[in-house]
Parts: C-alpha cells; sequence; structure tokens
C-alpha cells in the first residue's frame, strides 16, 4: 500500500472512514512505519490517545457551576468609580492647561490695533445705492450659476434614465 498517497489524500479530506483505520494501524506501529513519513507518527498517536480519554462521571454536574460566571456586583461599581476618577482627573487637567495658557497669552498679547470703520462707509447714497447693487448683482450670480447647475444636473440625470429605459 502506497501510504504516501494515502496521507496526501487524509490531509485533502479526501479519505473514507476504512483508510483513516488503515493510517492509524499503521503509524501505531512506529518499527514499521518508513522514514519519510515517521513525522507524522505522534500525530496520529495523539489523536489516538485523546480518543481513549474518559470524561469523569460527574463531568455533567460539574459543567453548569463552572460556566456560570459569579456575581460581579462589586467589580461593577469599583469599575464605575474608576472611570468617574479618570473623567474628573481630565477635566481638571484640561482646565489647568486652560487656565495656564489663558495666562500666557494675554501676558503675551501685543496691543490691538483699532479699525476706523468710518472710511469704509459710503458718503452718499447714490454711492451706497452702487454699492448695494454691486453686492447684490455678485449674489445673484452666484445663485444663478447654482440653478444653471442643479438644471445641467436635472437634465443629465433624465437623459441617463431614458437611455436605461431604451
Amino acid at each position: 500500500m502506497d501510504y504516501k498517497k494515502l496521507i496526501e489524500k487524509y490531509f485533502a479530506g479526501e479519505t473514507t472512514l476504512e483508510e483513516e483505520k488503515l493510517l492509524k494501524a499503521y503509524f501505531r506501529e512506529e518499527d514499521s512505519v518508513e522514514d519519510g513519513l515517521k513525522a507524522y507518527a505522534p500525530m496520529f498517536r495523539f489523536f489516538e490517545a485523546e480518543q481513549a480519554r474518559v470524561l469523569p462521571s460527574d463531568f455533567e454536574n460539574r459543567m453548569p457551576t463552572q460556566l456560570t460566571p459569579p456575581a460581579r456586583r462589586f467589580r461593577l461599581v469599583s469599575i464605575r468609580m474608576a472611570a468617574a476618577a479618570a473623567i474628573f482627573l481630565l477635566v481638571l487637567l484640561a482646565g489647568a492647561l486652560v487656565y495656564r495658557e489663558i495666562g500666557t497669552v494675554q501676558e503675551s498679547a501685543a496691543p490691538v490695533a483699532t479699525i476706523d470703520w468710518s472710511k469704509y462707509e459710503p458718503k452718499t447714497p447714490e454711492e451706497a445705492i452702487k454699492i448695494t447693487r454691486a453686492a447684490l448683482l455678485k449674489v445673484s450670480n452666484g445663485m444663478n450659476r447654482g440653478a444653471t447647475m442643479a438644471a445641467e444636473t436635472v437634465d443629465s440625470e433624465i437623459r441617463r434614465l431614458r437611455k436605461r429605459e431604451e
């Protein structure tokens, strides 16, 4: 029997139960195993030893008690307290940093130059109307450009949908 091909079939998951029994029997006796396949012998011996293991008689009774976790009320409270303390420390640290930063900004602040806004105010009603018209024209152009772009988008979507229907 060609055990090399059989071991390849085994690892590919293509062996039958009978072929697996042959492999187990072959690897059980270490003296008869070919040199190229001796590396697989410990694995098959492990499988056989694990299959022979028997569960203790009280396994079914012990299992539910081991699966149910104990109550963690105290731990939950301590986690909440730790989280609250951490948040408090972060707020305290942030406050200290802001306080320190405000102090350094006020110390290093240069005198602020004041702007004389009267230079920019229109002198006559005609000049005010001219400035207002220019501002309204700029806003109108922007709105018209937006409306044109929206109309083009709608038109292109309508054309795309019509092509899809055809």
